[in-house]
């Protein structure tokens, strides 16, 4: 449920039932997640984080927060824990040695696991499946290649990525019917 209060900033209720406190237990068990708890909201990590300095509604910390009340269905339908770059930075400067970058990673790997992924993620998996790269490999690319002095880009056998998908189950995950090559 979603309310515009007087300075029309949008402000998001979460109800009670809606939290699920296993995330927090769950994440915890992830090696790299155990010191979650131990985060005290000193937002350290927050000030250095390239992604924060750009867009100012990514804080590490809130993914944090996010994460000890259980706020699964935001975390995982949004696109906060698909938005880092991995770049350690909030790891570096915590005073208090949480692993954040790790959370957010175990927290991308649970929400694949239960079936959300990133929009941006299944482009990718789309171009794998029907050009073997993540994007097509056009003869313009393969002229600026040889320009270069690089060696052609080699064939990839489409049926294989293919099958490797049906068999990670990579096609179910994005929503794709790759059938039979």
């Amino acid at each position: 449920m979603t309310e515009t209060n007087s300075s029309n900033k949008k402000q998001t209720v979460i109800k009670f039932q809606e939290l699920d406190t296993s995330l927090r237990e769950e994440i915890s068990k992830i090696p790299g997640c155990d010191k979650l708890m131990l985060c005290f909201q000193c937002g350290t990590c927050s000030a250095d984080c390239p992604i924060g300095r750009h867009l100012a509604e990514y804080k590490p910390r809130m993914i944090a927060i996010m994460t000890k009340l259980g706020m699964r269905n935001i975390l995982f339908q949004g696109d906060l824990i698909w938005l880092c770059t991995q770049c350690y930075t909030c790891l570096e400067r915590c005073p208090q040695d949480v692993e954040l970058a790790e959370i957010i990673s175990a927290l991308r790997g649970i929400a694949v696991r239960e079936g959300y992924l990133h929009p941006a993620f299944k482009k990718v998996i789309e171009a794998l499946s029907n050009y073997g790269y993540i994007y097509e490999m056009t003869e313009f690319i393969e002229e600026e290649r040889e320009m270069q002095e690089l060696p052609p880009t080699p064939k990839v056998n489409i049926g294989e990525v293919r099958k490797i998908m049906r068999r990670t189950g990579l096609d179910k995950l994005v929503g794709m019917e790759l059938g039979e090559d």
